[in-house]
């Protein structure tokens, strides 16, 4: 599929010029009885561009850039960030960009940084910029305290962030202000304040877009700061439910147990349902770790996804740590917003998915399976379902001390996992397990 979705850049003009001849004078040409060549009118992709394209260039020429397996002209497109038109090399492998097309051209391209600001730090083999203290000692050239610099990140399937690309800014192309990105976390509404990447970030006199907030949420911040308090002027919550003609590219950062949904990049779930085409793969294939590009069009009003396409030239970073997600079923406890099942905490955010009909409100008491993913120490769950009355019973994560998730083991069947992260089937009657074997 991926090689079907490329732009061939024709320079059909400059052959067919080649084809007239040079030699002659004027007067030849004049004189000549032989008609002037038609000029040649430039082809027509084939291939529907859609309305906007989101993901990481792979490469980039002087005249194209390579972007989820589409080779797209960039003559005279201009490259943007911040309102302001940054010279073409700027756009180079590694950058992730937002691109709008129309009449299924290129119109812009913005790049989209994950930081923003002066780096105030270089130690080693890291570098500090908007609060953000990150690697990039893969780069050939480095960075220096005081350069006001763009950085463009990966999001890696266990929640660290990759440095991709950076460029640097001077003068009049020094935007106003500063970008941070991240988990929306610690949210007062009544001191309009939140915690971003462990920062403190001062919302008060923001503008939201893409709003209410909500915790758990991915937001892109723009503001200055004010000693250590990062002043926002305006919050971006990232919100592809309304997107309509769009395609994203990331990697998988949690799947559900059915293949059912899956999030991206760790910013949006994706529901997949029947009519749901998969390219280079198939919806078994859906797996933390693999790199997809999703495509949403808007059906009846709501977001669905068409297509699902497995990035074949891109692999999972095997250096990074593995990802950890989990498995619980229990009674759940849900008393001034906190959750819990046996005692163990987890984390309700704004992009947990709720099944069967489950409402927030409604949990005490209530016999549910959970699935999340492990981030920053916490437990953050994804999807929320009625439990199954059976004695089968899927568990995934720590065993210790002979027992996971609060489950006690009334054989030996735990003990050759003792501190190992595990996913398992287990006879369960009502209070303990048993008979715990691998999850196949």
């Amino acid at each position: 599929m991926q090689g079907y979705k490329k732009l061939l850049i024709l320079a059909i003009a400059a052959s067919l010029s080649a084809c007239g001849g040079s030699s002659g004078s004027n007067n030849d040409r004049n004189n000549s009885t032989t008609p002037a060549p038609t000029p040649a009118t430039p082809p027509v992709s084939t291939v529907a561009l859609p309305a906007v394209i989101v993901g990481t260039v792979s490469a980039a020429s002087n005249n194209s850039v390579d972007l989820n397996g589409y080779t797209l002209p960039t003559n005279n497109t201009p490259v943007r960030y911040a309102g302001q038109t940054l010279p073409a090399n700027t756009l180079t492998a590694g950058w992730p960009v937002k691109v709008t097309t129309r009449d299924n051209k290129v119109e812009e391209i913005l790049l989209n940084p994950s930081l923003a600001g002066e780096v105030t730090a270089v130690t080693g083999n890291s570098f500090t910029v908007a609060g953000a203290t990150l690697d990039y000692s893969h780069a050939s050239t480095k960075l220096k305290t005081g350069d006001f610099a763009l950085i463009g990140t990966e999001q890696q399937a266990d929640g660290s962030v990759r440095v991709t690309a950076f460029t640097t800014l001077s003068g009049g192309d020094i935007p106003l202000y500063y970008e941070v990105e991240g988990y929306l976390q610690e949210l007062s509404e009544t001191g309009k304040t939140f915690v971003l990447n462990n920062q403190s970030i001062d919302f008060s006199n923001a503008v939201i877009e893409e709003g209410p907030l909500k915790n758990g949420q991915w937001v892109e911040v723009f503001g200055r700061y004010n000693g250590s308090v990062f002043q926002a002027s305006e919050v971006d919550v990232e919100d592809f439910g309304r997107a309509d003609d769009t395609e994203i590219e990331g990697v998988i950062t949690w799947v559900n147990e059915e293949k059912t949904a899956f999030e991206l990049s760790g910013k949006v779930q994706f529901k997949v349902n029947t009519t749901t085409r998969f390219d280079d793969g198939k919806q078994q294939d859906l797996a933390i770790g693999r790199y997809v590009e999703v495509t949403v069009k808007q059906v009846n009003g709501e977001p669905v996804v068409t297509e699902v396409e497995f990035t074949k030239a891109r692999q999972p970073d095997t250096a990074a740590p593995a990802a950890r997600k989990f498995s619980v079923r229990g009674t759940a406890v849900y008393q001034n917003g906190a959750f819990s099942i046996n005692g163990f905490n987890f984390v309700i955010d704004s992009t947990t998915r709720f099944e069967d009909r489950l409402m927030v409100e409604a949990l005490d008491g209530t016999a549910v399976e959970i699935e999340g993913v492990v981030r920053d120490e916490q437990f953050i769950i994804r999807e929320i379902e009625r439990a199954d009355t059976d004695n089968d019973i899927d568990l995934e994560g720590l065993v210790s001390n002979g027992s996971l998730w609060g489950y006690t083991a009334t054989d030996n069947s735990l003990q050759a996992f003792e501190g190992k992260w595990v996913d398992i089937d287990c006879y369960f009657d009502g209070v303990n397990i048993s008979l715990c074997k691998i999850d196949d």
